[in-house]
């Protein structure tokens, strides 16, 4: 799959559902209607936030049924997590959750000192941090934001990919264009290993075009941003995605005891369950990666001490400040405890080697429209249904994103699509570029761009064959590498021609 789609929006946001329909709480006894919360989510879904998840299942479990949650995700437009919690903070939703490093920008700067890069270096560590009642209790700097804290997660460690060779040290940092999700802390540390930090989505095609960007292998493996940065970094966490999970003030004042009671349980349950899953999937994950072509490299030691050096303005900054100065020196304490910075096993054949950077296998762009050969023109229709994605292995995002009916056009070396999608929250957009024909290979190139996301890859190669009423694709590459998943949601159930 691409991204959260095979072709529109490889990395694009949805469309929130819009609207906040609680029911009012009642204490009035068991016959009352199910309490509905509902959870704003700035991703497509909980896949990549499983404590999350745990929370909502285990509130629903806890209640019997009398509380149930209602996830809204692509908040507001999606990929928002400032957004989230100022939008819960006023009542907009009763819950949510976002990582500790988007808190910076609604005004608690409390939890930033576990964001100073190449800290928080195993998720052993992690988890010390995490379980720390010292760290826990700086949920209650929440208040001032508007907010209840009600859990504090772990997560998958951060890393740095790049996208033409790997981040080992402050030299391959200088000067290169790094994308972060939203984070004054994250963003000031990468500027002090003298990077130049975006917030734009991680995305192929973008121009100026990306050095590197931070991830983590959910999210890596998810998108498949293999195809945008193979150079993984895996021994060098920049920080950890760990999470916290909000309520509004106002939704918790009108709970009941026994309520509340469920929802501080159900927090506390997921805040523990975190401490022994943060890293559940990261073997299998890793694995994927490298099967697609992701080279792992690992810094040495000197590289590692280099690159902690280069971030002291970060730390100096920190121990300056009277509020900041006790957590980072506790945060310290605690990773120091935890012993052996990460070591990630390492699958065979995808251990960086120098010297081992390589141009990409795939074709050069075209620049423009190229021999239409013998492909029949026209405009085709076809249907990419829920079970052929799912019978390809895509996630619960992908086949949402990408059901429906497409139509291309392809015409004098220029094609387009457009997609009515089954999902009508679904927002896609219109996408075009230059085509070129050589037999029955015939070679792709993706002009329109889109602020947060892909609407196809920059460049690809399909292969097709004449149906009786139009034409089948039976491989397509990206990258010089076959791309299955890809395949099936660009043919979809075979391409009719029209008219």
């Amino acid at each position: 799959m691409r991204g959260r789609g095979l072709l529109a929006a490889a990395l694009a946001v949805g469309t929130a559902v819009a609207g906040c329909s609680t029911a009012a709480a009642t204490r009035s006894g068991a016959d009352a209607p199910p309490l509905q919360l509902i959870l704003a989510n700035a991703d497509g879904n909980l896949d990549g936030a499983p404590a999350v998840q745990r929370f909502v299942d285990r509130l629903e479990d806890l209640s019997g049924g009398s509380i149930r949650v209602r996830v809204e995700s692509h908040w507001a437009g999606g990929g928002d997590e400032p957004r989230v919690l100022r939008d819960v903070a006023s009542e907009k939703a009763e819950l949510g959750w976002s990582g500790t490093r988007a808190l910076d920008l609604v005004g608690v700067d409390a939890f930033a000192p576990l964001h100073a890069p190449f800290l928080v270096n195993s998720v052993k560590a992690e988890r010390a941090v995490v379980a720390d009642p010292e760290i826990t209790g700086l949920l209650g700097e929440l208040d001032g934001a508007g907010l209840v804290g009600l859990a504090l997660l772990a997560d998958e460690l951060r890393f740095p990919a790049g996208t033409d060779g790997p981040l080992l040290d402050p030299a391959d940092y200088r000067g290169a264009r790094i994308a972060s999700y939203l984070s004054r802390v994250q963003s000031t540390a990468l500027e002090a290993l003298g990077a130049v930090p975006t917030d734009e989505f991680v995305q192929e095609g973008m121009d100026p075009p990306l050095d590197g960007f931070e991830t983590m292998w959910w999210t890596y493996q998810e998108r498949e941003l293999w195809q945008v940065g193979r150079y993984v970094t895996a021994n060098t966490p920049l920080w950890p995605r760990a999470a916290v999970l909000v309520a509004g003030p106002e939704a918790m004042d009108a709970l009941n005891d026994e309520q509340l009671g469920w929802v501080r349980e159900a927090a506390a349950d997921a805040a523990t369950w975190s401490l022994g899953h943060a890293d559940d999937r990261v073997a299998g994950y890793l694995q994927t990666a490298c099967d697609a072509g992701t080279t792992i490299a690992l810094a040495d030691d000197g590289q590692r001490a280099a690159l902690l050096d280069a971030a002291a303005p970060v730390y100096d900054r920190m121990r300056a400040d009277e509020r900041l100065a006790p957590t980072l020196a506790r945060v310290e304490e605690l990773v120091a405890s935890a012993g052996e910075p990460v070591r990630p096993q390492v699958p065979d054949g995808c251990r960086y080697q120098h010297g081992d950077v390589e141009e990409s296998g795939g074709p050069d762009p075209l620049a423009g429209p190229g021999d239409s050969g013998d492909f029949p023109q026209g405009s085709y229709r076809t249907t990419v249904s829920a079970q052929l994605l799912r019978d390809a292995g895509a996630s619960a995002e992908d086949i949402r994103n990408n059901t429906g009916v497409y139509t291309w056009t392809l015409d004098g070396g220029r094609w387009s699509y457009s997609q009515v999608p089954d999902d009508p929250t679904v927002t896609t957009t219109d996408c075009e570029g230059y085509y070129d024909v050589d037999g029955r290979q015939v070679t792709f190139t993706t002009v329109t761009q889109v602020v947060r996301g892909t609407c196809a890859p920059p460049t690809w190669v399909a292969v097709f064959e004449p149906s009786g009423d139009g034409v089948v694709w039976t491989d397509a590459f990206i990258d010089g590498r076959p791309e299955a998943g890809f395949t099936t949601g660009f043919s979809g159930d075979g391409w009719t021609l029209l008219g």
